[in-house]
């Protein structure tokens, strides 16, 4: 992924309340059960930073993260960086609906250029990424709940 590539942007419409997408992306014992069960703590706060391991099968990452933006219930920002490894992102997610149903639109930005070499770092690598967390585990995860 490089800093010249477009935003990838994911819109999702759910069947729930807002306030249950809310709190799947930021309540650290519901991010487990969609997103990386390796998350050990998240607090949507400004300035909150965490790291944890993710294990990619021929590689692991050490994610490292840091909260950039938040405006409670509707706006998430947070940047990405991995150990080791030059590159950034930023992952802005966007909270609109109520009661009824609720709409997600999410947007990745490269700060700073990934290593291409990386099969992980590629941007057909991080888009199917998102597709698959966004529309598929995400999705799962709130018609269940």
């Amino acid at each position: 992924m490089m800093e010249t590539d477009p935003p990838i942007i994911i819109e999702q419409d759910f069947e729930c309340a807002a306030i249950n997408l809310w709190n799947a992306l930021c309540k650290s014992e519901e991010m487990r059960q969609w997103y990386f069960e390796s998350i050990p703590n998240f607090e949507a706060r400004l300035g909150f930073s965490t790291r944890f391991w993710v294990d990619a099968g021929s590689r692991k990452f050490l994610h490292i993260w840091q909260i950039t933006e938040v405006i409670s219930p509707q706006t998430l920002v947070y940047q990405w960086r991995f150990q080791d490894y030059c590159g950034c992102f930023e992952s802005r997610f966007e909270v609109t609906g109520d009661e009824q149903g609720c709409h997600l639109k999410f947007t990745l930005n490269i700060l700073e250029d990934f290593p291409q070499d990386i099969t992980e770092f590629t941007r057909q690598s991080g888009s199917e990424g998102w597709h698959y967390l966004i529309n598929e585990s995400l999705k799962r995860y709130l018609h269940r709940h």
